[in-house]
């Protein structure tokens, strides 16, 4: 994976966590799981744009 696609989908990732961790009232367990989801999308987004 190239780093640029990793650094969008931390950020992407990031962002979404903290929403989310806000909506469960626990900040720490909404970025955990924003960081991985962060990773696979800027994965999938690598693979996609490959081609």
């Amino acid at each position: 994976m190239r780093r640029k696609s990793m650094g969008r989908g931390l950020a992407i990732g990031i962002a979404f966590g903290a929403a989310l961790g806000v909506t469960m009232h626990n900040i720490a367990v909404g970025i955990t799981i924003g960081v991985a989801l962060g990773i696979a999308f800027g994965g999938v987004y690598d693979r996609k744009n490959r081609k």
